[in-house]
């Protein structure tokens, strides 16, 4: 039988005992973001293309907001400070949505394919690895953001990590025809 919801799980990571499970309308959930300064937690619901908001004390869904700038919501990234949301989508686009009131400010147009996004708080920047393309934003205030650049990765060389330390992003582009899989490095300032 297919089912029509997902189970957000609550774990005390301690004793590893299973402490609740939130019902959650939806198939498939994908990223998470968590607010430091709340109880609230972001979910993508790619199956509904919205957003959930829990509440962790209340250990339920408090909000639903729709995600209408982009479509297949895979990946996301938080900017805390500002109350911004990074919603990246495989369409091809970023929509930045207010965390103050689930409302969506502007979209981004990035390479089609996301699969994973990270905001640097320091640099003020969002990357987007993408299938075949790294995408880099740059944040002036809460809603005005500038295209960098586009790096190419290689085929669905979409799994990415920043390390801010090392001043490096690094971008992991599997086998593809005779291709081997690879790593690749990029500075990034």
């Amino acid at each position: 039988m297919h089912e029509t919801f997902s189970m957000l799980s609550v774990v005390d990571t301690t004793t590893g005992k299973k402490l609740a499970d939130i019902k959650i309308d939806g198939e498939t959930l994908e990223a998470m973001a968590f607010e430091k300064s709340s109880p609230k937690m972001y979910v993508n619901n790619k199956a509904k293309n919205q957003v959930e908001v829990v509440d962790r004390k209340k250990r339920a869904v408090v909000a639903s907001w729709p995600v209408t700038k982009c479509k297949t919501n895979v990946a996301m990234a938080f900017d805390e400070a500002n109350h911004r949301l990074f919603i990246a989508c495989r369409s091809g686009q970023i929509a930045v949505m207010d965390t103050q009131t689930g409302k969506e400010v502007t979209a981004l147009p990035i390479t089609k394919g996301v699969d994973d996004i990270i905001y640097d708080a320091a640099s003020k920047r969002i990357y987007a690895a993408c299938d075949g393309d790294a995408d880099v934003y740059e944040q002036s205030d809460a809603d005005n953001y500038k295209l960098l650049g586009r790096a190419a990765t290689g085929p669905m060389g979409r799994t990415a990590l920043l390390v801010p330390q090392l001043k490096r992003y690094f971008v992991a582009v599997p086998q593809h025809g005779t291709t081997d899989a690879e790593v690749l490095v990029f500075e990034v300032h």
